[in-house]
């Protein structure tokens, strides 16, 4: 896991058409918009994914902030819930799951001075590049500071004291680009999974933390010839 500083505030939430008011169900919980937690994130770092001992990380726009700001439309749709349960010290706690269809993912090799080797960047694609889109799916669990708080970033809430766990696991379908060391246009396939377990025995509360993510995972495979 890693992060990058870009972000320009761009996506109109109505858009969405998941906008709505908060509802309480048993249980003292509180359902929650997901747009909510989306907002925060349109003006936020991104958060991009890598791998320990591996060159390549994954750039994946489940916000749709990317596209957005090079005025790309991917026809993406984004759904869930975000539930939130009063804590007896006055904090709330708050699991997001975020569900985000055909969005745009690509990966970049670090040891390439930051070349994309597959699929291609939201500027590429504005100057003409083909895009690769995949699905994500998002969950994680954090504590807020109170109930009906605004809810953080992505970046903030990994990066912060609160955090409790995060999942993320994303597959996308394209093509690779030279830099990879196949033909330009090979197809191929990027799957990630990020598993971050913050509230485990031994945790001191530095996210970079080994223990932290048991799971950290970049995979790209070759699909066949151009």
């Amino acid at each position: 896991m890693y992060s990058s500083r870009r972000g320009v505030l761009s996506l109109a939430l109505a858009a969405l058409g998941i906008l709505s008011m908060p509802t309480t169900s048993a249980a003292q919980a509180v359902h929650r918009p997901i747009a909510d937690f989306i907002g925060p994130n349109l003006a936020a770092p991104s958060v991009i994914w890598t791998e320990p001992g591996n060159p390549n990380y994954a750039v994946i726009d489940y916000f749709g902030r990317l596209a957005t700001n090079q005025g790309l439309n991917f026809g993406s749709t984004y759904d869930g819930q975000v539930v939130e349960r009063a804590l007896p010290d006055g904090t709330a706690l708050v699991s997001v799951s975020l569900r985000a269809r055909k969005v745009l993912m690509y990966a970049v090799d670090t040891s390439q001075a930051n070349a994309v080797v597959f699929g291609h960047s939201a500027p590429q694609v504005k100057a003409g590049a083909r895009a690769t889109l995949g699905d994500a799916m998002l969950t994680l669990e954090f504590v807020n500071t109170a109930p009906g708080a605004p809810l953080p970033s992505l970046f903030t809430i990994i990066f912060g004291p609160s955090v409790q766990k995060v999942l993320l696991v994303a597959n996308a379908k394209g093509t690779f680009n030279a830099a990879y060391g196949v033909p330009d246009g090979t197809p191929g396939m990027l799957h990630v999974t990020q598993r971050g377990i913050y509230d485990a025995p031994g945790f001191d509360g530095n996210p970079s933390q080994d223990n932290v993510f048991p799971a950290e995972s970049i995979n790209l495979t070759v699909l066949g010839k151009k």
